[in-house]
């Protein structure tokens, strides 16, 4: 006996899961380069589904901690691209590099302000729902409700040969 999920049903779910996630990124302002919400991917295959995006994803709904036990320099590289992004223009004569790196070291030591205040700057509060509102919206349960449905139907047509019975 040979029972199968109907593949499309998933790539129909993937599809809509990252096109939303998408929109809800773009929706809370957080779009600078796109990188983040292009970095939304997915792979499916027999008994799995997986998705994924740039490691600082969550950040957007938690926010950073402080670090711990020393940086690497990586994130001074990655907001002097943000302001770059933004066209940001830093006040009081300095330079787009030192803002990087006085913004790099502030979140080294403090966390964002979305962890240090509990709140991100549009006065969105922790966990911000940019991720998880899209993924808890009860799409997962009618995405397992409909591979359910599909599974009975490809039982009955490998039981009975037509799955009309």
């Amino acid at each position: 006996m040979s029972l199968s999920l109907d593949k499309k049903t998933i790539e129909e779910f993937d599809k809509k899961l990252i096109s939303d996630l998408r929109k809800s990124l773009d929706a809370a302002g957080t779009t600078a380069s796109g990188k983040t919400k292009e970095s939304l991917n997915s792979v499916i295959s027999l008994g799995s589904y997986k998705l994924w995006g740039r490691p600082c994803i969550f950040g957007l709904e938690y926010g950073r901690k402080p670090t711990s036990g020393g940086g690497n320099g990586s994130l001074k590289g990655i907001i002097l691209k943000w302001i770059n992004d933004k066209g940001i223009i830093p006040k009081d004569k300095i330079s787009k590099e030192t803002l990087a790196f006085l913004i790099a070291r502030k979140i080294h030591r403090e966390g964002d302000l979305l962890h240090s205040s509990k709140q991100n700057f549009r006065k969105m509060k922790a966990p911000t729902g940019i991720i998880n509102s899209v993924i808890n919206d009860g799409r997962i349960n009618e995405l397992s409700k409909r591979l359910i449905l599909d599974f009975v139907k490809s039982a009955k047509t490998e039981i009975y040969g037509n799955g009309n019975n």
